[in-house]
């Protein structure tokens, strides 16, 4: 952010959705098209760790974390996720 310079351009998301888990150093995605994705997003280097499809269809809603349940929803349904992180 010092020099505005780019350090990296990946993932395709469309127009999703993240947490950002500083303590984790990771992000939770919730895509367009209802997949969601862990992330590993730092100056050095992308990593997408794991993805899946969380719900059908497409959403433009934020995902919500509460607690370690990660809750996803659109129009049509919503999901709930346990998020385990190892320590």
């Amino acid at each position: 952010m010092k020099d505005g310079q780019r350090k990296w351009k990946r993932g395709r998301y469309g127009h999703g959705q993240r947490i950002r888990r500083a303590e984790w150093g990771l992000r939770l995605v919730l895509t367009e098209e209802g997949e969601r994705a862990l992330v590993s997003a730092v100056p050095a280097q992308f990593w997408e760790l794991a993805r899946f499809k969380a719900i059908e269809g497409k959403t433009w809603n934020h995902p919500v974390l509460a607690g370690d349940v990660l809750f996803v929803r659109n129009s049509e349904e919503m999901a709930a996720f346990r998020v385990a992180m190892a320590r």
